[in-house]
């Protein structure tokens, strides 16, 4: 990019000298009476060889204008992109880590017989959603809007508008800042939407506003895949507000009240039935629509947890752990999961008054089943890294149990190792 900008530059000058020799020469034409071009050509010294050089260097300048371009138009597209972070300074290569490293890229053979292969960038996507070259499975979008997205109406005081409310329906989806890249895939997916600034939690939230979006890529693509359980009511809501201010009403009294209502059933403001589920999640219903694996692997990625205690005191040092968690209002969601995870005989665990858990700790469990569904229905971003070095946790431990004994004996050096992949 360099080359092409100090060229540009070097035949900028260049030709704007031809244009200023051709500009002087020109105004001692005009000052002469009209003659014909041959005349001109006898009288004024070098008027054909200036013409035919200000004709060339229209031709250049219109060239060099399309050199440029492309070099202003990706300068003006990075506007608003994360920066690259600063390139560490080199250190010592860590024993640890590199035994780490190795678990990377290679099918890892245990002991046991437990088939677990390494998450790496040899798979079928990279824990970079900006790597890949295709786009994201819709259900997989679906999923992370059923874990961590929102359909509201926010209604506002305003002075310049008649009703004395300015209404707007917003979707938006909000995830941790180590999770920006999906915020982006989401973004470049829909073709709309911004994504604000880390707030006080260090969430990152991509939000559509906009009515013509909304009305012509949101609805119609939740439409086509329907979200599940009490979202659905909210989805609902959301249609009927998003109708109402394109027809016009919400710069009414009458319709800022009707929205108004509508507004304050959403969410949390609702009252869900005991037990509901929507029609397209009953099983005895001709509309039934199954629980995708891809909408199960997008609902992790936002909802799910993986990970592991490393603390040198803890008897439990080792244990691996994978969890989701969601309200329970949301109970027939996390049942739909289980048979599909693999975990038919598993049951909701309470986790305070108002969620429930699916959860395992048991290693075989996890390798066996649940980190071979993750490779088949792969996650994104942090979740994905998390699973990954999860993946080389539990090749380390199982490649270091003794062929004559089925007890792990820690070692302070393979607790090292064990931590230094994971804080990797």
């Amino acid at each position: 990019m360099t080359l092409r900008v100090v060229s540009f530059v070097a035949s900028f000058v260049f030709h704007s000298y031809i244009f200023l020799v051709t500009f002087c020469v020109l105004q001692f034409s005009v000052q002469l009476p009209h003659l014909p071009y041959e005349v001109l050509c006898e009288l004024v010294p070098g008027f054909k060889l200036t013409c035919a050089m200000s004709f060339f260097s229209l031709i250049v300048w219109v060239a060099l204008y399309w050199q440029i371009a492309p070099i202003l138009w990706e300068l003006a597209s990075l506007e608003g992109r994360p920066t690259q972070q600063a390139r560490q300074p080199t250190k010592k290569p860590n024993p640890a880590r590199a035994s780490a490293a190795s678990y990377s890229g290679r099918s890892l053979s245990f002991r046991r017989g437990f088939p677990v292969r390494s998450l790496s960038s040899n798979s079928t996507t990279h824990v970079n959603v900006h790597d890949s070259t295709e786009d994201p499975n819709p259900l997989f979008i679906l999923g992370i809007t059923e874990a961590e997205g929102c359909f509201d109406i926010p209604i506002m005081n305003s002075k310049t508008i008649k009703t004395g409310f300015s209404i707007v329906c917003r979707f938006r989806v909000s995830l941790n800042h180590k999770d920006s890249c999906l915020l982006y895939m989401l973004k470049v997916y829909f073709k709309c939407g911004n994504i604000g600034k880390v707030d006080k939690k260090g969430c990152l939230t991509w939000e559509v506003k906009d009515l013509k979006s909304i009305h012509s890529k949101i609805t119609p693509f939740f439409l086509r895949n329907r979200v599940r359980d009490t979202m659905y009511l909210d989805f609902l809501s959301f249609v009927k507000g998003v109708e109402m201010v394109a027809n016009k009403q919400h710069l009414t009294a009458e319709g800022v009240y009707s929205l108004r209502a509508i507004a304050q059933a959403m969410n949390t403001g609702r009252e869900t039935p005991e037990g509901y589920r929507p029609e397209h999640t009953v099983p005895s219903s001709s509309n039934y629509i199954p629980l995708d694996p891809n909408d199960n692997s997008g609902f992790v990625t936002g909802d799910g947890c993986f990970s592991l205690i490393v603390k040198n005191d803890s008897p439990h040092f080792g244990r691996a752990y994978f969890a989701i968690d969601q309200a329970t209002t949301n109970r027939p969601l996390l049942e739909s999961m289980l048979p599909l995870l693999g975990l038919p005989g598993q049951t909701l665990r309470p986790n305070g008054p108002d969620n429930l858990r699916i959860s395992t700790q048991n290693r075989a469990t996890i390798i066996e089943v649940i980190l071979p569904f993750f490779e088949k229905y792969p996650l994104y971003g942090a979740k994905r890294i998390a699973l990954m070095k999860l993946t080389a946790v539990l090749g380390l431990i199982e490649s270091s149990i003794p062929k004559d004994s089925k007890q792990l004996r820690w070692t302070p050096e393979l607790k090292a190792k064990v931590k230094a992949i994971w804080s990797d």
